[in-house]
């Protein structure tokens, strides 16, 4: 009898997946619920596994292909006769027929724990040492693929390897130093940002916004009960949303489709990438809880420890690059959404204030990226502006809505 490996489906919204590696080749022995392969989504890479033992007999979609959800993949073979009428291509039985309803004993493939996509395993100690000398763990990876966990001495090798390597000269008579083919994860954000690109009309709007007073809230509260500047603003924004729900939509076939939860995707930078977990009906959490969920999520995403649940169902982003120092940039929406909102770092700056003082006070820019197509930039302007009044008037957002 042949069994039957299909695309498994990890999300909602999931409509193909790409292979990223098969940890099996053709003839190998598997066993019932062992990884047989690496498969991507849009934000994350789940192991498919067996689901029957026996022997992988083919393989229908190589590396790098992409396959619908529910399409076979490979076939397992139940036994060595078996195994080799598959490779001959000679007739086999065929794997029993699946019903709609739940069949007992019946095993579907299946998804292991999920991470974000080229998330890669290392010691603290190389982890260290790669940040030290500027290295990217993702391509010391790749010149050790076969290492589960990259090592210090796999750092201090790849640095070697890259000091030695003699420098390849392209057309144009410049030297390489080193080639880096594109992780899973940056590929992925690659086709994000074309795909945005070629459906949106991008366009961003910036407002300066007055912190003084968010400030001296968050420095009024105990340190340890003191809720980062991001969960104010995603308070601010979902609070928004409620009064401009436009903007927690996604245009689907020229129709506007606005969702009643408010889940604000908030992004986070990993190596090489970044993922975005979501903090599901934000509007109705109060500044406390977000502030704690986003902390317990970023440090799921550093671990490689996010569930499907948490990476799914945003209906609008955040993105906050105020910790690199950056004041000012252009956002780009995710695919699914109309807007997104970025973030720029506080600064200080002197302004006048009547009748003729003058006084140093704190600010920071909100950029604002919609989709044209959608909305106007008058309406756009009214939506920030409206985040702005939040963020400005801080005791309204702790206030129990």
């Amino acid at each position: 009898m042949v069994i039957e490996v299909k695309m498994p489906k990890l999300g909602l919204t999931m409509v193909e997946g790409r292979i990223v590696e098969w940890l099996k080749k053709v003839g190998d022995r598997v066993e019932v619920d062992e990884i047989i392969a690496t498969i991507e989504t849009e934000k994350l890479v789940g192991d498919v596994k067996a689901p029957a033992s026996g022997f992988l007999a083919k393989i229908l979609y190589e590396e790098g292909s992409k396959a619908k959800v529910n399409e076979v993949i490979a076939l397992i073979a139940e036994n060595e006769e078996e195994l080799r009428k598959i490779i001959s291509g000679g007739p086999v039985a065929p794997a029993p027929a699946v019903v709609e309803e739940k069949i007992e004993g019946v095993r579907v493939p299946e998804v292991a724990q999920v991470k974000p996509a080229g998330k890669v395993r290392a010691t603290p100690a190389a982890r260290k040492l790669a940040e030290e000398l500027g290295v990217s763990l993702d391509d010391v990876w790749r010149h050790f693929p076969d290492k589960e966990i990259i090592s210090q001495e796999d750092v201090k090798a790849y640095v070697e390897k890259v000091k030695t390597a003699p420098p390849k000269v392209v057309e144009a008579g410049l030297a390489v130093l080193e080639e880096r083919p594109l992780s899973p994860m940056r590929l992925r954000i690659a086709e994000n940002l074309l795909k945005s690109a070629r459906e949106m009309v991008l366009t961003t709007i910036t407002m300066e916004v007055n912190v003084d007073k968010l400030e001296e809230l968050r420095n009024s509260l105990p340190k340890d009960k003191r809720p980062s500047i991001t969960a104010f603003l995603v308070k601010a924004l979902a609070n928004a949303l409620r009064e401009h729900r436009e903007f927690n939509a996604s245009l689907e076939e020229n129709k506007l489709r606005i969702y009643k939860d408010i889940n604000v995707g908030v992004a986070v930078a990993l190596e090489g990438g970044l993922i975005v977990p979501v903090i599901k009906n934000a509007d109705n959490k109060s500044v406390t809880q977000i502030s704690a969920e986003l902390e317990e999520l970023a440090r799921k995403a550093r671990e490689g420890t996010l569930s499907l649940e948490e990476v799914t169902g945003s209906t609008i982003a955040i993105s906050n690059l105020g910790m690199y120092d950056v004041d000012v940039f252009t956002p780009v929406i995710y695919p699914g959404h109309v807007a997104i909102l970025g973030v720029g770092r506080i600064y200080e700056k002197v302004v006048a204030e009547p009748p003729k003082g003058i006084a140093t006070r704190k600010y920071l820019v909100l950029s604002l990226t919609f989709d044209h197509r959608v909305t106007d930039g008058a309406q756009a302007a009214v939506f920030l502006k409206k985040i702005r009044e939040y963020v400005e008037n801080p005791y309204s957002l702790i206030t129990i809505s």
